[in-house]
């Protein structure tokens, strides 16, 4: 093949991986604008609530701070779509730079939205509003994290083990947001044990919604390449799944568990399997 050739067919491949990038940057910046744009109102709800008890009753204040959150978790889909634009046109640099500062807005949005609406599902799942607990998450986190992992995806490498990754941490964020207070006292009345176990068997639940949150951040680590420090993370997020799968296991075996907890069970025993495929299989796309 003459050097023509290959500039030729090197430049075709480059238009094809811009196409690919430029496609799932947008896909992923307008699954952000919308979960950005019609988001849950429990979620601004809890923001006034939580932000009352630091600024006050001031209504002004908090009406500006509600709309900027909006306007910060559109604009952040807005950003990625626009940088997704630019890499299709060959403006690679700076649309890489701004799919990197949209996704990291949104990323921002996806914490808060993780660390206040947590507890929340977690209440609905007591009260069994399972169906509104799962759509919630799946919404509010779910289908917001994915598109937090596409705008990443449109400008990093190593597609498969990312995507394998990302699902790790949805599946980790599910565990963590779903647990069931009550069932943990069951367990406890059963097993003859202090109440004062119940906080601490609720802590090691509760983080695995955190877990995952790191997980997501780790599917970034995968996409540059970073495969031994993302192999750390995810078993020290095995070490930390132990303690949850011998109590879920457990309140199973010993308490009348609803179906949503034995669905969170089993999902326990795939993300572990999936961990440790993870650690055993990953490597870097050649």
């Amino acid at each position: 093949m003459t050097t023509k050739s290959k500039d030729k067919a090197s430049k075709k491949e480059s238009r094809i991986k811009y196409k690919v990038e430029m496609t799932l940057g947008f896909i992923g910046g307008a699954i952000l604008v919308i979960t950005g744009a019609v988001g849950s109102a429990q979620f601004y709800i809890l923001l006034i609530q939580t932000a009352k008890t630091y600024l006050g009753s001031n209504t002004n204040l908090l009406n500006f701070l509600e709309l900027f959150f909006i306007i910060l978790a559109s604009l952040g889909g807005i950003t990625v779509i626009i940088g997704s634009i630019l890499i299709g046109i060959g403006r690679r640099r700076i649309g890489g730079w701004l799919i990197g500062i949209g996704a990291g807005i949104s990323l921002s949005t996806l914490l808060l939205k993780i660390v206040l609406l947590g507890p929340y599902i977690q209440e609905l799942v007591k009260t069994q509003k399972f169906i509104e607990a799962i759509t919630l998450f799946g919404f509010e986190i779910g289908l917001m994290g994915l598109g937090v992992f596409l705008s990443f995806l449109a400008m990093l490498t190593n597609y498969k083990w990312m995507t394998f990754m990302f699902l790790l941490s949805i599946l980790a964020m599910f565990i963590g947001a779903t647990g069931d207070v009550s069932l943990l006292e069951q367990l406890l009345i059963r097993l003859k044990l202090p109440p004062e176990y119940l906080s601490y068997l609720h802590y090691l639940e509760t983080l695995l919604l955190y877990i995952g949150l790191v997980f997501l951040l780790t599917t970034l680590i995968v996409g540059a390449g970073r495969f031994f420090t993302a192999k750390i993370i995810v078993l020290l997020g095995l070490i930390s799944l132990i303690p949850v799968i011998i109590t879920t296991t457990t309140t199973i075996a010993l308490v009348n568990t609803p179906l949503l907890g034995i669905i969170r069970t089993l999902t326990t025993y795939i993300l572990m399997a999936g961990e440790i495929i993870f650690i055993l299989k990953a490597r870097p796309t050649r």
